[in-house]
């Protein structure tokens, strides 16, 4: 499934129980962790432990009923299966590729860095004091200098900085060169390349050996310096991407990394590629789900106005039926009063009767004018009438 569809408490219910979590989550093209979280929003319950255990072996476990919707659970909800990395069309990959083969496309990392690019420099004077981690990487000390932020993503140890440098060099050179930009945010660096941006970092593989412990040290259940950690000086350079295809490129004993550039370069387009569709696709999606927002605000208002028409409508009915007991009454109570005889203009019987008139009168939906007021502010859309559209 990859469409989105939208899906009700009762067909969650049904699902659930009809199969494990996993499975129904795989039938609908997301997590178990996120269909669980989809029943608790619907108030739907799910198999409890041990039921499909018990299920298996013959017995008939209870199966708890849908509880009835509260004022505030939603009836249905909308359902998007993860988003699944569309790989780039076979012959667009291979002429992406046979362009970075070309000998003119070719990156070569320079000897030194005479003319690095700025943001190469600003690196490297940021990383002078040689500040070294727990892992034996260099970092740049804290500074409250705004500039400090405009570091490139480079965790090397001092053994390896000026040929890191010499690679990130030549890689940010190229990028720009392929008309690409690189951003720099909370020390994290970016290249954006077909209206998507891409994360991408250099870092030395580190290994880690335990040191020998005294007796007393061994008898501790942790020490803390334990462990010897020792820069390699074999080079990785990463896509910090999720399902982008290839995201990482290491020093290999016969391909260095400075002759694997083009390859990255061939990563960044393809995972900006993607990651382009994919922030595409996650925009359609929050645009679907706005309509859809606005569909149900609309549905609500629509709802309320006919809920009030009809209690208006039922009110007039009221007005008109007490209207018409109450001329029924006063026409009995006129012959109760009279006897057979006429009444006096100003007694008091004959005041009454006309004022009782009048209130009923003036309670007649028919002739007191509000049934031409209702009608005349028949101005919005009714539900029935979006329905017959």
């Amino acid at each position: 499934m990859n469409e989105e569809r939208e899906i009700t408490r009762e067909e969650l219910y049904k699902l659930v129980w009809s199969k494990s979590l996993v499975l129904a989550a795989q039938e609908l093209g997301i997590s178990d962790v996120r269909l669980a979280k989809i029943c608790k929003r619907l108030d739907v319950p799910r198999p409890y432990r041990g039921y499909w255990a018990r299920l298996e072996s013959g017995h008939k476990p209870r199966i708890p009923p849908l509880p009835a919707a509260k004022k505030d659970t939603p009836e249905s909800a909308f359902v998007s299966p993860n988003f699944k990395r569309q790989p780039l069309p076979d012959d667009e990959a291979r002429t992406l590729t046979e362009t970075e083969s070309i000998p003119a496309n070719q990156i070569v990392v320079a000897d030194d860095l005479r003319s690095a690019h700025p943001l190469v420099r600003e690196t490297r004077k940021r990383l002078e004091r040689k500040w070294v981690d727990p892992y034996g990487r260099i970092y740049p000390g804290w500074s409250p200098n705004e500039s400090q932020r405009q570091i490139i993503d480079i965790n090397v140890s001092q053994g390896t900085v000026h040929r890191a440098f010499r690679i990130m060099d030549a890689l940010i050179k190229a990028i720009e060169t392929r008309g690409g930009q690189i951003e720099i945010k909370d020390r994290k660096t970016y290249c954006r390349l077909n209206e998507a941006k891409v994360q991408f970092s250099l870092w030395e593989k580190i290994t880690r050996t335990e040191r020998e412990v005294s007796e007393k040290e061994r008898r501790e259940s942790y020490s803390s310096d334990r462990w010897i950690f020792t820069p390699t000086e074999k080079l990785t350079l990463r896509i910090d991407e999720h399902y982008v295809g290839r995201s990482s490129w290491r020093d290999k004993p016969t391909k260095p990394l400075e002759k694997q550039l083009n390859d990255v370069m061939v990563g960044l387009i393809t995972a900006s590629k993607i990651i382009h569709e994919r922030d595409l696709e996650w925009e359609r999606k929050r645009q679907r789900e706005l309509e859809e927002q606005q569909r149900r605000a609309e549905l609500a208002r629509l709802q309320q106005i006919e809920r009030a028409r009809r209690e208006q409508l039922n009110r007039l009915v009221d007005s008109w039926k007490r209207s018409l007991n109450l001329r029924q009454f006063l026409a009995e109570c006129k012959k109760a009063l009279t006897d057979g005889e006429g009444l006096q203009p100003q007694s008091s019987q004959a005041r009454w009767l006309e004022w009782a008139t009048a209130y009923a009168d003036n309670l007649n939906p028919l002739t007191n004018g509000r049934l031409n007021t209702v009608i005349n502010d028949w101005s919005q859309p009714s539900l029935e009438s979006e329905r017959l559209k």
